[in-house]
């Protein structure tokens, strides 16, 4: 699915420290109770041109109706970037966006992919303790671990 320009108005701003894009389109279902998010974390040395790429294919209609870029560096001096999916439930809406951003090539040596209720309740990634309910490893092919998470009480594998 793409969303035409002249079906969608792109908008952008900045809030709570975040750099916003939203795209006003009835193309694209709104969020649901499952929504969740592909994870990037750009590096300093490619931020504008993986940012430019990001904002290129988002007002093209390829990446949902909103994302957004922390503004400053993280701990690990990366900048944290999410592009929503309106139902982590949707795989195959999950899987278009995750091979969009796939196929951008950002520098990025995965992505990954978490709901927004581990994010509200304050679930973050440990060492030993990932969360990813997905995971897209560059030019490699999704994975699923929603099933991994339930057998083992919620951990997810393979390190994302």
């Amino acid at each position: 699915m793409s969303i035409s320009s002249t079906e969608a108005i792109l908008r952008l701003g900045v809030g709570s420290g975040w750099l916003v894009a939203l795209l006003d389109t009835k193309a694209y279902p709104k969020h649901t109770p499952r929504c969740g998010k592909w994870l990037a974390f750009l590096p300093p040395e490619t931020l504008d041109g993986d940012w430019q790429k990001l904002l290129a294919a988002f007002a093209a209609g390829l990446l949902g109706r909103q994302m957004k870029r922390l503004i400053e560096r993280n701990d690990e001096g990366l900048y944290p970037t999410c592009i929503y999916t309106y139902d982590y439930d949707d795989e195959r809406d999950v899987s278009r966006i995750g091979y969009a951003l796939d196929g951008l090539r950002l520098h990025v040596p995965r992505l990954t992919y978490k709901s927004d209720a581990q994010t509200l309740s304050g679930e973050y990634s440990q060492p030993g303790k990932p969360l990813a309910l997905y995971g897209l490893p560059a030019g490699g092919t999704i994975r699923d671990y929603r099933v991994r998470r339930r057998a083992k009480g919620g951990d997810s594998a393979d390190g994302l």
